[in-house]
């Protein structure tokens, strides 16, 4: 199911949806419908990314979009773009506590790319 959702954000994003092509879109937001996926995008600051993003929640609830990003700078972008943000979750990296235990699960999945400093990136041993 994720995989017709993120064919269906691509194709607003990059603007392809044509008239000829709504038949085999429309069988896709159908199939997505049934079980909306969870998207998770960190482009929030494309205002092409905000509209997709919009068009997939309020459109018959196709997806439940997370928005990664600067919140004010992702609310002023709707704002200046007219893009309703209503349904869609931000999550502001400066303020989630969910930020350091993803940056030390990156730290660790990393391995031998890392140069070792002996220290997480949170800041704990």
């Amino acid at each position: 199911m994720d995989f017709f959702v993120s064919l269906f954000v691509i194709f607003v994003v990059g603007g392809l949806i044509k008239a000829g092509k709504m038949k085999a879109i429309n069988r896709i937001i159908e199939q997505a419908k049934k079980k909306p996926a969870r998207i998770v995008l960190c482009e929030a600051d494309d205002p092409r990314v905000l509209q997709a993003a919009s068009l997939v929640t309020l459109e018959g609830g196709i997806a439940n979009v997370t928005l990664v990003g600067k919140r004010q700078s992702i609310e002023q972008l709707a704002k200046d773009s007219a893009v309703s943000l209503e349904h869609i979750e931000l999550v502001d990296p400066d303020e989630s506590p969910l930020t350091a235990p993803f940056a030390d699960l990156l730290f660790d999945l990393r391995g031998s790319e890392r140069h070792d400093t002996g220290s997480s990136p949170s800041g704990s041993a």
